[in-house]
């Protein structure tokens, strides 16, 4: 840019410069202009109610029950050896509020007596009756513990 353009430049960004425009330059900046539609009365309210109001001075919780499990069972079921599947049996529960928890992988050992891992699925038979399955037959017994939560 040299300094005999310089009319010319300046001219040019004017005829640019619409009220439209300058309005959005305002905004650009952190200052009152920009902050004015954004820090309402309202606004300004609920930020008193972080430190002082009704739900932030709320101690306890009304919803959750003072017991909320009814039970939890531990088992360990074993598959022998020549079968995939094997149930183990508790004491009764509503099948619909209860969740089974298999503790890890199950465990059996190989001919060579090596330790293995497998697969199993974990599900109801009845509501006395958990049943584990492998995918496959293992020719050694294998167990897997498994939680039962019932809840109230």
């Amino acid at each position: 840019m040299s300094s005999s353009s310089l009319p010319a430049d300046l001219s040019t960004l004017e005829s640019r410069l619409t009220a439209t425009r300058a309005a959005y330059i305002d905004n650009l900046s952190a200052g009152a202009v920009a902050q004015a539609g954004v820090f309402t009365a309202t606004r300004a309210g609920y930020l008193d109610n972080l430190s002082a109001g009704a739900v932030a001075l709320q101690s306890t919780v009304a919803a959750i029950p003072s017991s909320s499990i009814a039970s939890v069972q531990h088992l360990t079921i074993t598959i022998a050896s020549g079968w995939y599947t094997a149930n183990g049996t508790i004491s009764a529960v509503n099948t619909a509020k209860t969740v089974l928890i298999g503790a890890g992988n199950a465990r059996g050992t190989a001919g060579n007596n090596t330790t293995v891992g497998f697969e199993v699925g974990i599900m109801f038979l009845n509501s006395t009756t958990v049943k584990i399955e492998s995918g496959a037959l293992q020719p050694s017994a294998r167990q897997q513990q498994v939680t039962v939560v019932e809840y109230n």
